[in-house]
């Protein structure tokens, strides 16, 4: 049976199975001392469910079975490396994540322009601390830093009130979505540089400095924007996107932009006014890249992580995906004049993703000074990163090198295969051998 066939079989199972456990609850929720259902329909629905749900668990362990074997033959062993990292979230298994000592002794201009953040909430209690203490333990010193709360029902006011005197304004009131939320912030700001980051994301150390500093030496410069760093809910990195250089005409197939890293220049969004309310609750981001781009300003990818993205179950993209799948297509009807498919934009923008990357220098992937961490204070200032090191998992187990591997492969054919070949071997004799020149030889891809 096709692999796809039989997973959506599977998938079918389920879902008449969890229809058929509600019918039942419906028809008679009683239960015995045993557990079992007082009313003998109701049994023989159990039984029935029970042998649905063996069915479905067979169907789906022959395929993780059939999968593990295709994974190991060599033809798909190449494929998985050349497989394009970017709109991936769980790339590796979660790890600890620290920054380097570097970023933070990136020291701001003088005088230092005024940047404008704002940051759209609504019931993010859980993460909104980690938020505002990746933000304003910056120390950057003119910073204008806003919190427009949607009316949160959860912990967000309370921790808001704790953050007061840090923050230029905050208010928690009803709007209209994020969108709206985003233009009330900025109606409180005057700032020359503007970015807004969501109640889930976070900044790293040095980054408003570090943009600001960009900015002051290239005044043509209208937008800027970073590789990104992912993390679980629990603050563990399970990812990296390292993105290739800008470029203007792949921004209109798909959104490529890591949004928790965008700043841009206030004149380049009065050019095209703020983010549009009425047509994009979820892609107000893209929408403003795009009208950017249609007003001619110019947008670069900095060589080094800003933001880090977090990835969970309740964040929008996934609970809220028709919504944002609709507002893609509409932005790629606006831009290119015809309806088009998700798959066919993405098969388009697939030369751009397998385009050599940059990979962060070694300086920049130094081991970590004692100490220093990111995150919020809750949770006793539990971390939220460990070290970026290694080209995309950066693990001392052997993932570093492997990562540095898998990239020269895609950019460098020839040099890579000596590559992949010497880090296997090192891999091989994981006790004997040094992994930190295991990560200065893939340092050269």
């Amino acid at each position: 049976m096709n692999r796809d066939v039989q997973g959506h079989l599977a998938d079918i199972l389920s879902d008449n199975r969890e229809r058929l456990e509600r019918a039942r609850n419906e028809l008679d929720p009683r239960l015995d001392e045993a557990r079992f259902p007082v009313n003998p329909i109701a049994g023989e629905m159990v039984l029935v469910e029970a042998r649905m749900l063996d069915v479905e668990n067979y169907m789906r362990n022959d395929l993780a079975v059939v999968e593990r074997r295709e994974r190991r033959r060599p033809r798909n062993r190449v494929r998985e490396l050349l497989r394009p990292r970017l709109g991936l979230l769980y790339q590796h298994r979660p790890a600890a994540l620290m920054v380097p000592s570097s970023y933070y002794t990136i020291d701001p201009p003088s005088p230092a322009p005024t940047i404008s953040i704002v940051t759209p909430s609504f019931n993010h209690g859980r993460f909104i601390e980690r938020t505002l203490y990746s933000v304003i333990a910056q120390n950057y010193p003119a910073l204008e830093y806003v919190v427009q709360d949607g009316g949160s029902g959860d912990a967000t006011v309370e921790i808001l009130r704790r953050y007061e005197g840090s923050l230029h304004h905050w208010v928690s009131e009803s709007d209209e979505g994020q969108a709206d939320a985003i233009n009330r912030g900025f109606a409180h700001t005057s700032g020359e540089i503007m970015a807004y980051l969501n109640s889930d994301d976070l900044l790293l150390p040095g980054s408003l400095a570090y943009v600001a500093r960009y900015f002051g030496k290239h005044p043509d410069v209208d937008a800027v924007y970073s590789h990104r760093i992912i993390v679980d809910k629990d603050d563990n990195h399970v990812g990296s996107w390292i993105l290739p250089r800008h470029d203007s005409d792949e921004l209109t197939w798909v959104d490529y932009v890591p949004q928790e890293t965008l700043f841009w220049r206030r004149s380049a969004l009065g050019r095209r006014g703020r983010a549009d309310r009425s047509r994009n609750a979820l892609r107000a981001d893209w929408d403003l890249l795009l009208r950017m781009r249609e007003s001619g300003a110019k947008m670069v990818r900095l060589p080094r992580f800003l933001g880090v993205f977090r990835t969970h179950e309740n964040q929008k993209t996934l609970t809220l995906a028709d919504l944002y799948l609709n507002e893609t297509a509409a932005l790629r009807q606006r831009v290119h004049g015809r309806g088009m498919s998700h798959d066919e934009a993405f098969l388009r923008a697939r030369p751009y993703m397998r385009r050599p990357r940059p990979l962060p220098p070694v300086a920049s992937l130094a081991r970590p000074a004692a100490g220093t961490q990111i995150g919020g204070p809750s949770a006793a200032e539990r971390a939220v990163a460990a070290c970026i090191r290694g080209c995309r998992a950066g693990r001392s187990d052997g993932r570093a090198a492997w990562a540095g591997a898998r990239h020269g492969l895609r950019a460098y054919a020839g040099r890579a295969a000596v590559s992949l070949v010497v880090c296997a071997f090192l891999k091989a004799i994981r006790p004997l051998a040094s992994w930190r020149s295991a990560r200065w030889f893939s340092s050269f891809f």
